[in-house]
């Protein structure tokens, strides 16, 4: 494998990129514009760059792009609310008085055709979209583009919000950075949702139709799919934080734990299916299945309730080993609890752990009173594991590297706050582009050492860790 060709617009990330039949490249990017990028793929395998649009003139903040299986038409989510205060004209097609602080925040989705390879037209923009798209798939027929709606109020997404830290009392619950006032209302709730494409180019949103995932998990990185449509069915990760407030007050009800979600496209039904971690990207895979029927096994919460951290990264149990029913107060709300769940989960009464502790399932299969992951106890109750600390913990890491104790890894080996970065191996490095020169980080001019990989007839320019290639008499300049 190697690279024949690339292309590079300083100051400009391409966050989600897909590619057309007739070889359009379409890509949405940040940095110092919010924009919309046009490359054709040509035969030899070159990029030839058509146009960027920046669409922060407008207030718009793409974060996805998809194409639909016609290969023309194309969706563009944005991510801001456009009914909310912000700089700059309203999006296009669209009017200063769509914009109301009082009502629950808005979205839009700027539909385009492809005319012709590299060219964009944009044939109109969908508003009052309850949710920030971050996700989009299609059916085999290309009648519908099902979309993941975000219900996570992050920052400029809807708003600054409340932030929250945890103290002694709350020890061993997973808290919010950012969170809606308590209970969880109706419009946080993520949603499954249904666009209809009737021809090229044009869309139109149906309002009557989604599911509702009982669930509300933080932003989905950009450029990460996590929907997928096949037959009748939708399967949805982005399984987040299990997120939960304080023990006196808990947050927006039932703790959930980590699930991929299917959608019944019929009758728009959802279940989950647990997972053991976090799940952001999924993707659908062609390959030939077979029917199989699980072994009948005691659908038992016996070891498997769940168990509380004092990280909010941390959760442990939650279902049945037989994964055919959950241990967790969330089932309560999906209808999917294990028959003896009242009687092996609610054993132990929280307010009758002392301090921080927090009931536990032990290796005999009773909830008790215990520490939470990441702590051992002592005379006064709890107190985090010192990993670091003990015999051995100072040849944890390496390489300028500090063994840092973590609730929730156990431990971690920290760069600092200086030039170098995790090397992954429990040692630091410099960034791509740089190389150590005794207890810093310098730049590695990749032109003057010819190792760059710029095609010829083309110019390599140096730049902090990195390099551009072009063609001209000067590198280019963003807008």
């Amino acid at each position: 494998m190697e690279i024949i060709n690339q292309f590079v617009l300083p100051g400009l990330e391409h966050t989600s990129i897909k590619i057309a039949p007739d070889g359009t490249i379409v890509s949405t990017g940040g940095g110092m514009g919010m924009a919309l990028t046009s490359l054709v793929l040509m035969e030899d395998g070159t990029l030839s760059y058509v146009e960027t649009r920046y669409l922060d003139e407008y207030g718009f903040v793409p974060g996805h792009v998809a194409i639909a299986p016609d290969g023309k038409t194309v969706l563009v989510p944005g991510i801001q609310a456009y009914n909310r205060d912000q700089d700059g004209p309203p999006i296009p097609m669209s009017e200063e008085s769509d914009r109301d602080e009082d009502e629950p925040p808005l979205f839009a989705i700027m539909v385009f055709e492809i005319s012709s390879p590299g060219k964009l037209v944009l044939k109109s923009v969908l508003k009052d979209i309850p949710r920030a798209v971050v996700s989009i798939a299609f059916d085999e027929a290309g009648e519908h583009a099902y979309m993941l709606g975000c219900s996570g109020r992050q920052g400029w997404w809807y708003g600054p919000m409340k932030s929250s830290e945890p103290d002694e009392v709350d020890m061993g619950y997973p808290y919010p950075s950012f969170a809606p006032e308590p209970p969880m209302p109706g419009m946080e709730e993520e949603l499954l949702m249904v666009a209809n494409i009737q021809a090229p180019g044009v869309v139109t949103f149906d309002p009557t139709l989604s599911a509702s995932l009982l669930r509300y998990s933080y932003p989905q990185p950009f450029g990460v799919d996590s929907l997928v449509v096949r037959n009748d069915k939708a399967w949805i990760g982005r399984s987040g934080d299990p997120f939960m407030g304080p023990a006196k007050s808990p947050f927006m009800g039932p703790v959930k734990v980590h699930s991929v979600i299917s959608v019944d496209l019929k009758t728009f039904q959802a279940k989950r299916i647990p997972t053991s971690g976090a799940v952001f990207g999924i993707a659908r895979v062609p390959v030939n299945t077979t029917s199989v029927d699980v072994p009948d096994q005691t659908a038992s919460c016996v070891g498997g309730c769940i168990e509380y951290s004092s990280s909010r990264f941390f959760t442990v149990g939650g279902f049945s080993h037989n994964q055919q029913c959950f241990c967790e107060p969330g089932c309560k709300e999906w209808g999917d609890c294990c028959e003896d769940y009242d009687d092996v989960c609610s054993t132990c009464n929280d307010e009758d752990c002392e301090g921080p502790m927090v009931c536990v399932n032990t290796e005999d299969d009773k909830f008790e009173c215990g520490c939470p992951h990441g702590f051992v106890k002592d005379q006064e109750g709890c107190k985090e594991k010192d990993i670091c600390g003990s015999e051995g913990g100072a040849d944890l890491c390496s390489n300028v590297a500090t063994c840092r104790n973590d609730p929730t890894y156990g431990y971690h080996c920290d760069c600092g706050e200086g030039p170098f970065i995790s090397d992954g191996l429990g040692g630091c490095m410099c960034s791509p582009g740089l190389e150590q020169v005794g207890d810093t980080c310098e730049d590695i001019d990749e032109c003057e050492r010819g190792l760059h990989d710029c095609v010829e007839g083309s110019t390599c320019f140096n730049i902090y860790e990195g390099y551009l290639c072009y063609i001209g008499d000067e590198p280019p300049v963003p807008k």
